[in-house]
């Protein structure tokens, strides 16, 4: 199999974290953890989906030269793709995929050799379904939080034009969606030059 890399991007509430799962019912993908200097949330454990690293240790990482990509989310923490990560997932001839935000797609453009070989799926909703979305999920969140995320979604939207392969609008049933993401996946499957 040749090594392919895929990136499931999307504005905040898209769906992605349902999606990737859905994707990875395919035994021919595997997932590759982010590294984040974001505190652990409830829930999360160290190496499930997140390896949670101090900022000097990420800073240590880039001084190597380590890291395929890496951008600072929501003005507040690090998240980033280890180089060897990738191509470890490769040696077991299995297609790399991981969650992606679009400042670090623009990296993996540019990079010469990873860069050909991937693929972007950008899931998209309207401000208004992420609203409702982010509401019914967290009453709670705090409004500079909700502005933060709705102006980071107009961004990533913008940019999404010019640097993803395949565009989905996420506001479609669940079921649907999945179909785009099916039918995506079968494209880039069958012909990775194509996008």
């Amino acid at each position: 199999m040749p090594n392919r890399l895929l990136f499931l991007m999307g504005v905040s509430w898209s769906w992605k974290t349902t999606i990737m799962s859905h994707i990875l019912t395919n035994t021919q993908f595997a997932y590759i953890n982010s590294c984040v200097t974001r505190p652990m949330r409830t829930g999360e454990k160290q190496g499930e989906k997140y390896d949670f690293l101090t900022e000097d240790e990420f800073r240590a990482w880039i001084a190597a030269d380590e890291f395929l990509e890496y951008a600072l989310v929501h003005d507040r923490w690090y998240y980033w793709t280890k180089r060897d990560r990738v191509i470890k997932t490769w040696e077991q001839n299995k297609i790399a995929i991981k969650e992606l935000e679009i400042l670090g797609r623009e990296k993996v453009r540019h990079d010469s050799f990873f860069g050909p070989k991937c693929r972007t799926i950008f899931l998209d909703i309207d401000d208004t379904t992420m609203t409702i979305r982010m509401l019914q999920r967290q009453p709670d969140m705090a409004m500079e939080e909700l502005e933060s995320r709705l102006k980071s979604a107009e961004y990533e939207r913008n940019q999404a034009r010019n640097l993803c392969h395949y565009l989905i609008d996420a506001r479609q049933s669940l079921e649907d969606v999945k179909k785009q993401v099916d039918h995506a996946i079968h494209t880039f499957m069958a012909d990775p030059t194509r996008g």
